[in-house]
């Protein structure tokens, strides 16, 4: 489910929105996927540092 989705906005909707705003729907749902990877990533990094050895 995307961000907008839980806005209750439609997709196609959003789509609309960004298109007028020279966003590209797809674009940016890439971009939030990689900047929640990398996200998960360093949270797992930091917490395996805090692991008593």
């Amino acid at each position: 489910m995307s961000v907008f989705e839980l806005l209750g906005f439609e997709v196609s909707d959003a789509r609309r929105a960004l298109k007028k705003s020279g966003v590209d729907y797809d674009d940016l749902t890439s971009a939030i996927s990689k900047k929640n990877r990398a996200d998960r990533a360093l949270a797992r990094q930091t917490r395996s540092r805090k692991l008593p050895s």
